[in-house]
């Protein structure tokens, strides 16, 4: 059939508790609301998908007539450089993302330091002071938490006259591997 709103995953799988699952539901809810039709398409080799993955699973999304297709993740950007110039009637929005320089394409990015500002913060005003932030790929998203975060802890440091210990590091990745939940434990 055809779908109004598509939406494309990223390398995240459509349950994965963050930025698919949220982008999901978001155009779960909009299309319910407005009385569209709605699908998913999730690129091929799911979280090691390639850019031809990606361009494959928005070409498909177009060619079965969507009119709005959201794609979340940085990792979308060569994918819909490829695709969104093909498709001059279809509405891009790229999540996590940029202008490009497309009339029917729609960067919504986020302030992502005001997040990670308010986390940190309120972890001192509850009490703790040995914090870890385990970020997984060093991206600018990612950073902008990190930072903020740092930041928050420290403004609440000041305010309550402690000191707070904080590690910080990157695992390279957002998989929910053995490698990752025993650096976390020692965090």
């Amino acid at each position: 059939g055809t779908y109004q709103i598509a939406m494309v995953t990223d390398v995240g799988q459509l349950k994965d508790g963050s930025f698919n699952e949220f982008t999901w539901n978001g155009c779960k809810k909009y299309a319910s609301d407005n009385g569209l039709s709605y699908k998913y398409y999730q690129p091929a080799n799911g979280n090691a998908a390639t850019d031809d993955d990606r361009i494959k699973a928005l070409t498909d999304a177009c060619e079965a007539g969507a009119e709005v297709v959201v794609t979340p993740g940085f990792l979308q950007e060569t994918a819909l450089k490829a695709v969104v110039p093909n498709y001059p009637e279809v509405q891009f929005v790229f999540i996590d993302g940029w202008d490009m320089g497309y009339p029917n394409l729609v960067g919504v990015s986020y302030k992502e330091e005001q997040a990670g500002y308010l986390a940190g913060y309120a972890a001192v005003k509850d009490g703790f002071t040995k914090l870890g932030f385990m970020g997984g790929m060093s991206v600018p998203a990612v950073q902008a938490f990190g930072y903020g975060y740092l930041q928050g802890a420290d403004a609440a440091a000041k305010e309550l006259g402690v000191n707070v210990e904080a590690t910080y590091h990157y695992t390279g990745n957002f998989d929910e591997s053995d490698a990752n939940k025993a650096t976390a434990k020692t965090m």
